[in-house]
């Protein structure tokens, strides 16, 4: 006479909670250029979009090296960058 083999009874799976990571991710803040500004390789004429910078500078001219790096914002004419800076000067 044969056994009957009876089935393992199953678990019904529950719900995982979904995972939330253990701090916010940081969003990058965009860096707004202003009209008209464009890429160094483009640019002839560059100034800095620090609250306290007052001159512009020529490509030619190599003092505007000293601008920080991230400040630094290129323009292709000196009539664009003074529409975006208007209180700009030449350096002295």
């Amino acid at each position: 006479m044969a056994t009957a083999i009876q089935p393992t009874p199953t678990r019904t799976p529950r719900p995982t909670a979904t995972p939330r990571p253990a701090r916010p991710t940081a969003v990058p803040k965009p860096t707004l250029q202003p009209p008209r500004a464009v890429p160094e390789v483009e640019g002839q004429w560059v100034t800095s979009r620090a609250a306290n910078a007052r001159n512009y500078y020529r490509k030619s001219d190599p003092r505007w090296r000293d601008l920080a790096e991230r400040n630094r914002v290129w323009f292709k004419t000196l009539e664009d960058l003074l529409a975006a800076y208007p209180n700009r000067r030449p350096p002295p």
